[in-house]
């Protein structure tokens, strides 16, 4: 499977490998509210980002934004882009099983999970 790259500019070097999920997730989408009621749980980061997408060219990167989950269960990451009515999800990096629906697995983890942290990495400028 092919593979999205980002580096994050406070990262140096560093960069994230997040696996391509487009094939599994297709047009499933997050409405704005649910972002804006998961960055009042958490914590809004910004930060420059470079994205290379799994054809290997680079993106455009203000259209990018990465939610930061972990609980007592484990921890995953996800990379979302911006869609015509919210966000999608194009990528993840973590323990967790792609054949799943993922929506279903971040909407879940966000309700039941008691003591979550969540961190999201927005573009500089970026408005939620």
């Amino acid at each position: 499977m092919s593979s999205w790259k980002v580096r994050l500019d406070s990262l140096g070097d560093v960069s994230y490998e997040f696996l391509d999920t487009r094939r599994n997730t297709g047009r499933e989408v997050l409405r704005p509210e649910f972002l804006r009621d998961l960055a009042k749980k958490g914590e809004l980061i910004e930060e420059e980002m470079h994205i290379v997408g799994p054809e290997g060219k680079g993106r455009y990167t203000d259209t990018f934004l990465i939610i930061s989950l972990s609980d007592k269960r484990g921890g995953f990451m996800m990379l979302m882009e911006n869609y015509l009515v919210g966000v999608r999800i194009v990528g993840i990096r973590g323990k967790v099983d792609i054949s799943e629906k993922l929506v279903d697995l971040l909407q879940d983890t966000v309700r039941y999970s008691k003591n979550i942290n969540v961190n999201i990495i927005i573009p500089k400028g970026y408005k939620i």
